[in-house]
C-alpha cells in the first residue's frame, strides 16, 4: 500500500495555536466556497472523465484546505484532506481511472470535509476510519497498470491544457496569480518592516512566512520552476526564524527583503523567468541557512519535498504599520511554548452571509447608471422648474414637487451608496510608503522614523490608481533633501532621527493627504533667486510676489535647488510632474516650509472623479462648468473697481490684488467689447495660484456626470470632459489646472501695496 508522503509543508511549528477568530472566520468562507465549486467540478468530471483541468481545479481546492487546516492547527481535518489529496493526484498523474465508484467515494470525502467543517469547535464525534480505510485501499490498488484510453498523464512542469479554451482558462488563472502574489507581497514588505521593531513578535513571523509558502505553492502548480526554487529557499530562511534557530538580526532582514525584492522581480518576468537572476542571492540564501547567523541547535538542512500547487489562503487581519528602523539590534527568538491542539472559537454569524466578491466591471456598470440617473433627475428637475412657472395654479403641482423632491433624495442615495462600492482605504496606498522610507533612510545614511495616520480614509479606486506615484516622489524629496543628516540634525539641537509624518483625513467632500518633514525646510528667497537665474521670474517680481509664491516655483519643469545631483531625488526635480499628476485627479496642492523647521505638502483630493458638483456659467452662447473645487468664491463687480498694474487688470480682493482674464481669450474666443455695468468674476486656484476669471452669466450649480472626449481629443489640453445635461445639451467641463498654467504664472496673487 502507498504510504502518505509526509507533511513536509506543515505551516506552523508544533504547538502554535491560532487564536485570531477573524482569520478562522475567514477560512471557514474560503472553505465553503471550494467545496461548493467542489460539488459542481466533481459532477462535470463524471460527464467529462478527461477533463484533466477540471481535475486540477479540485486538486488545488483541496490542497489549500488542507494547508490552511494545518496553519490553523485543525489536525483531524488536515489528516483527512491530505489522503483525499493523494488519490486525487493518482488521478491527476494518470495512475488511477474516474470511475463511478470513485466518484462516490471523493463526494463521500467531500461531504466529510463540510461536517468537519461546521463543527471546527468539537469534530470529535464525526468518524473517518471507514472513509480512511477505503481512500488507503484505492491508493494500494493504484500500483497496478492503468488503461491509457482512460487516462493521461501530466506534466509535472506544467498542468496539460486541452484546446484554446482551457489556454485561455490558464492565463486567466495566472492572471489571478499575480493579482493576489501583488497584494501578498505589500502586506510583506509591512510586516517586516514590523519585525524589525518587533523581532520577539512570533505571529508577525508567521504573518511573513505563510505568503511566501503560499507563493511557492501556486508558483509549482503553474510551473514556474525558478520562481519555484528560490521561494522554496527563502521560505527554509523564515522557517529558522520562526523556530528559534536563527536570530532577527539586521543583516538576516537585508537578505529577506533583498529576496522579497526578487520575486517582485521574477512577476515583472514572469513568463520570460530565466531572464531573472538569482545565483547570488540563493548563495547568500545558502549561507545563511549554512549556520553564519543562526543560533543553537545547528541548523541541518531539510530534504526538499516536491512542491505542491496551492492557493492564496484567507489573508490574516493587517498590522498597523509603526516607524520603520534605524538601526537593530540582533535578537533570538524562543520557541513556543508547547501547547494543546487548537480549538476553534464557536461561531457568532455565518460569516459567508456578510460579504460577497463582485467583479469591478459591475462596478463601474453601476458607476454608469448612476451617472445615468443623475441626468434623469436634472432633466426632471428642468422639466419641474418650468411645469411651476407655467402651471401656478394647477392641482397636480404640489403632486410633482413631492415626486421632484422623492426622485432627488432616492437618486443622491443610490449615487452616495454606488459610491461606497468603489471606495478603497488609502492604506493600499500607504502600504508602500514603510518599505521605501527604509530603504531611502540606509541609502541616504540618514535616521528616519515614519508616522502614519488616517490610513483607513476611503478613496474612490480611479483616484486611488493614479496617487500613489506622486505621494511617493514627495516622500522620497522629504527624505533625500528635506532632512538633514543626523550629526546635522544635532549640531542644530534636533533630535538626530528625522521625522516624516503621512497623514489622510476628510474635509468636507474632499480628501486631504498631508506629507510634512522636520527638515532644513526651503527658502523661498533661495527658491526665487533660482527662477531667475532659469528666466522664470524678473528680479523686481520679488517686490510684489509673496514667499509662498516664491516656494511655487518648485513645480516648474526641470526646476531644483540642489547643490549636487542626487540618484534618489532633488528637490523640486520632477516636482511639476507631480503636480500635473494631481491637476490630471482634479485636485490641488499647496506648500508650507518653514526655514530649519521643515516642509508641509499639503494635496486635497475628489472624493470621486466621476461626478462632481460644478459651476455652470456662460461664454457668448457657450456653456461650460467649472468644477467646484477649483472655485475658491465668485464676485460681481462694476468696471470701476477694475484696475491696471503692469499693463494687466486686476481687482483688489480685501488685502489681496488678484489679476484678471477673461476666459473667452483663454479660450480662443472674441472678447465682448458691448459696454456693461457689471462684470461676473470666478475665483480660480490651484495651491497658492489664484486669478479671476471673466464670465458673461453664472448660471448657478449642478451636479454634473464627467464624461471623457475619447483619443480624438486628447490634445485638447483646457477641456477636462463632457457632461450631458437634462435638455439633453453637451456642456465641456474646463481643466482649471491646465487653464492656470496657460494664463502663466506672474503675476497671479500679488499682496496690495499699503
Amino acid at each position: 500500500m502507498t504510504e502518505p508522503e509526509p507533511f513536509a509543508d506543515s505551516d506552523v511549528p508544533p504547538g502554535f495555536i491560532i487564536e485570531d477568530e477573524e482569520i478562522i472566520a475567514d477560512f471557514i468562507v474560503e472553505a465553503n466556497e471550494f467545496l461548493e465549486q467542489m460539488d459542481q467540478d466533481l459532477i462535470q468530471l463524471e460527464q467529462s472523465p478527461e477533463d484533466l483541468e477540471l481535475l486540477n481545479s479540485i486538486f488545488r481546492a483541496i490542497h489549500t484546505i488542507k494547508g490552511n487546516a494545518s496553519f490553523l492547527g485543525f489536525d483531524k481535518l488536515m489528516r483527512f484532506t491530505h489522503q483525499l489529496e493523494n488519490v486525487l493526484d493518482k488521478l491527476r498523474s494518470g495512475q488511477m481511472a474516474v470511475s463511478a465508484e470513485m466518484m462516490d467515494l471523493i463526494l463521500e470525502g467531500v461531504d466529510l470535509i463540510k461536517s468537519l467543517i461546521a463543527n471546527l469547535s468539537d469534530d470529535s464525534s464525526i468518524s473517518l476510519d471507514a472513509t480512511l480505510a477505503r481512500l488507503a485501499l484505492v491508493l494500494e490498488a493504484s500500483e497496478a497498470p492503468v488503461a491509457e484510453t482512460q487516462t493521461t498523464v501530466i506534466s509535472e512542469s506544467q498542468p496539460a491544457m486541452t484546446g484554446d479554451d482551457g489556454m485561455d482558462e490558464m492565463d486567466e488563472i495566472i492572471d489571478d496569480f499575480v493579482i493576489e502574489s501583488a497584494e501578498l507581497l505589500e502586506q510583506l514588505d509591512r510586516d517586516l518592516l514590523l519585525l524589525e521593531q518587533h523581532p520577539e513578535d512570533l505571529e508577525l513571523l508567521n504573518n511573513i512566512f505563510r505568503p511566501v509558502h503560499t507563493i511557492k505553492g501556486n508558483a509549482s502548480f503553474l510551473g514556474f520552476n525558478k520562481l519555484t526554487r528560490f521561494t522554496h529557499q527563502l521560505e527554509n530562511v523564515l522557517d529558522k526564524l520562526r523556530s528559534g534557530d536563527m536570530a532577527v538580526s539586521e543583516s538576516v532582514m537585508d537578505l529577506v527583503l533583498d529576496g522579497v525584492d526578487k520575486i517582485k522581480a521574477f512577476f515583472q518576468n514572469l513568463r520570460q523567468e530565466d531572464s531573472v537572476e538569482i545565483d547570488t542571492l540563493m548563495q547568500r540564501l545558502e549561507q545563511c541557512l549554512g549556520g553564519e547567523h543562526s543560533v543553537a541547535p545547528a541548523y541541518q538542512p531539510p530534504t526538499p519535498s516536491a512542491p505542491e500547487p496551492e492557493v492564496q489562503p484567507a489573508a490574516p487581519a493587517p498590522v498597523a504599520a509603526g516607524p520603520p528602523a534605524g538601526h537593530l539590534e540582533s535578537s533570538a527568538l524562543k520557541p513556543p511554548p508547547a501547547k494543546a491542539p487548537a480549538k476553534a472559537a464557536p461561531r457568532k454569524k455565518e460569516p459567508e452571509d456578510q460579504t460577497i466578491r463582485v467583479d469591478v466591471e459591475r462596478l463601474d456598470a453601476l458607476m454608469n447608471l448612476a451617472g445615468e440617473l443623475v441626468i434623469a433627475k436634472n432633466r426632471l428637475q428642468q422639466f419641474y422648474q418650468r411645469f411651476e412657472e407655467e402651471h401656478t395654479d394647477s392641482e397636480l403641482l404640489e403632486s410633482l414637487m413631492l415626486t421632484n423632491s422623492l426622485i432627488s433624495y432616492i437618486t443622491g442615495q443610490f449615487q452616495e451608496a454606488v459610491m461606497k462600492t468603489r471606495m478603497l482605504p488609502i492604506r493600499k496606498v500607504f502600504s508602500r510608503v514603510p518599505r521605501m522610507v527604509r530603504d531611502l533612510a540606509r541609502d541616504t545614511k540618514k535616521r528616519v522614523a515614519l508616522t502614519m495616520s488616517g490610513e483607513e480614509t476611503e478613496l474612490d479606486k480611479s483616484v486611488i490608481e493614479h496617487i500613489g506615484d506622486p505621494l511617493v516622489h514627495v516622500i522620497r524629496n522629504a527624505i533625500d533633501h528635506g532632512l538633514e543628516y543626523p550629526h546635522e540634525r544635532e549640531q542644530k539641537g534636533k533630535n538626530p532621527e528625522g521625522q516624516v509624518t503621512l497623514k489622510a483625513y476628510s474635509e468636507g467632500n474632499y480628501i486631504i493627504i498631508e506629507i510634512k518633514d522636520d527638515g532644513r525646510g526651503m527658502d523661498p528667497h533661495k527658491i526665487f533667486k533660482k527662477a531667475v537665474e532659469k528666466g522664470l521670474a524678473n528680479p523686481e517680481d520679488a517686490q510684489h510676489m509673496s514667499e509662498n509664491e516664491m516656494l511655487d516655483f518648485i513645480f516648474a519643469p526641470g526646476f531644483s535647488t540642489a547643490e549636487s545631483i542626487s540618484n534618489i531625488s532633488g528637490r523640486g526635480v520632477g516636482m511639476n510632474v507631480v503636480k500635473e499628476n494631481i491637476l490630471k485627479l482634479d485636485g490641488l496642492i499647496e506648500i508650507d516650509s518653514r526655514v530649519g523647521e521643515g516642509s508641509t505638502f499639503k494635496i486635497q483630493l475628489p472624493l470621486t472623479m466621476a461626478i462632481v458638483p460644478a459651476l455652470l456659467v456662460n461664454v457668448g452662447e457657450t456653456t461650460y462648468a467649472i468644477p467646484l473645487n477649483n472655485v475658491v468664491e465668485t464676485l460681481v463687480i462694476a468696471p470701476e473697481e477694475i484696475y491696471a498694474i503692469d499693463q494687466k487688470e486686476v481687482i483688489h480682493l480685501r488685502d489681496r490684488v488678484v489679476s484678471l482674464t477673461h476666459l473667452a481669450e483663454v479660450l480662443g474666443k472674441a472678447v465682448s467689447d458691448s459696454p456693461t455695468d457689471k462684470y461676473y468674476v470666478i475665483i480660480v486656484g490651484a495651491g497658492e495660484q489664484r486669478v479671476g476669471l471673466v464670465v458673461d452669466h453664472l448660471l448657478g450649480q449642478e451636479e454634473v456626470v464627467i464624461k471623457s472626449l475619447g483619443e480624438f481629443f486628447a490634445d485638447i489640453h483646457l477641456i477636462a470632459g463632457a457632461t450631458i445635461m437634462g435638455d439633453g445639451s453637451v456642456v465641456l467641463i474646463l481643466d482649471i489646472g491646465n487653464i492656470l498654467q496657460q494664463i502663466g504664472r506672474r503675476p497671479v496673487y500679488k499682496a496690495a501695496e499699503a
